[in-house]
């Protein structure tokens, strides 16, 4: 072990002890995350006071608190941003869909409490303009539903969470995109919604109101949805589908049939957004889209500034959560949080972005940066 190991370990370590990171959502320009149960954000509030500060319109290069929430147990950022806190679900943002959950379609700059859901609560997933949750083992969704993305059967907005159908009270896992919706119910994954990129899988070629089985998925743990595509983990290993072309091949066609990633094993979770990431026996593998340098590597970068296979991740020790931004990662190593990619608005908590007329893609960032609590 060099010496400059032995500091950086030294680092993640008082890191670690001074916040004591839990949980960790990126989308677009914007970070959150839940430190000793309080919900911090970071980046651009995109308009809609994403922040969670009470300002509409701002952005932030360090973690702002979020008021208001105490005892919160997960984040999830998408075109607003919702949390769990103390057992109940609150939402903040853009709410032009009613994805807020809040019976009214008035942006919320604060938390605010979505009421409808049973107990208990245990996870929830923003997408771009509508929300999932899972409460007492059912799923649950509101906000835009014109492509059937709520999954109650029908094709409308709806201001206050509905039972989504066909999926009974088994639901371990759910996962939002922009216009579609997946879940995992006995180890079987179902979506539906807008079925852009064949996301629905080779058994549907329309949108649909109502779950789809996605076949040759057995014993699924985990999934994970960005634009037109998706990925779970079964058995360790992870397969994909929908749109291929920013995590396979700039050059591959979608596909409707779930196709296993080669290079992965072990799996325990993953995020996926124009890229690729899932970890694996506490480490950090990441594939795809890397133009600003999001999967945390650039040896194995082709012309396109693309990342073929499942590249480790290096400078990370104990990795437990990831989360993908459209071209920026953010992740929970040794109990703290580092973001590494794009930081035009901040959106990776270190401090300084790189944004206006004199953006320089140079000061984005390669390799895991810690954030600036």
């Amino acid at each position: 072990m060099t010496s400059s190991t032995i500091i950086g370990l030294l680092h993640v370590l008082s890191s670690a002890a001074y916040a004591a990171v839990t949980d960790i959502s990126a989308q677009s320009r914007t970070t959150c995350a839940v430190v000793d149960g309080g919900a911090w954000c970071w980046g651009s509030s995109s308009l809609f006071g994403l922040l969670g500060n009470q300002v509409e319109d701002t952005v932030s290069a360090t973690p702002v608190k979020v008021k208001g929430l105490k005892d919160v147990s997960a984040i999830s950022v998408g075109g607003h941003v919702c949390a769990i806190a103390s057992g109940a679900v609150w939402c903040w943002g853009d709410n032009r869909w009613g994805e807020l959950g809040i019976g009214t379609k008035k942006t919320a700059l604060s938390p605010t409490l979505v009421k409808g859901l049973p107990a208990p609560v245990t996870a929830i997933s923003a997408g771009q303009y509508h929300t999932c949750a899972i409460a007492a083992g059912e799923a649950w969704c509101w906000g835009h539903g014109i492509y059937g993305q709520l999954g109650n059967g029908q094709r409308r907005d709806v201001a206050r969470p509905v039972r989504v159908s066909n999926l009974g009270a088994e639901v371990s896992a759910i996962a939002t995109s922009s216009q579609a919706s997946c879940a995992i119910t006995r180890g079987v994954v179902k979506c539906w919604g807008l079925n852009s990129q064949s996301v629905l899988g080779p058994f549907k070629k329309a949108d649909s109101a109502l779950p789809v089985e996605i076949p040759g998925i057995v014993d699924a743990t985990a999934v994970s949805c960005g634009y037109a595509k998706c990925c779970a983990i079964a058995a360790g290993a992870v397969t994909c589908w929908g749109d291929m072309a920013s995590v396979a091949d700039p050059k591959a066609s979608p596909i409707a049939v779930p196709r296993r990633v080669d290079g992965m094993a072990h799996a325990a979770a993953l995020a996926v957004d124009n890229h690729v990431c899932a970890i694996a026996d506490r480490k950090l593998m990441c594939w795809g889209d890397n133009e600003y340098g999001q999967t945390g590597s650039s040896s194995a970068q082709d012309r396109t500034g693309f990342i073929r296979r499942p590249t480790k991740v290096k400078g990370l020790v104990d990795v437990t959560h990831v989360a993908t931004g459209i071209s920026h990662t953010c992740a929970i190593a040794n109990g703290n949080a580092y973001c590494w990619g794009n930081s035009s608005d901040g959106e990776l908590g270190i401090g300084r972005q790189a944004a206006g007329p004199t953006f320089d893609r140079s000061l984005n960032e390669t390799e895991p940066q810690p954030v600036k609590w």
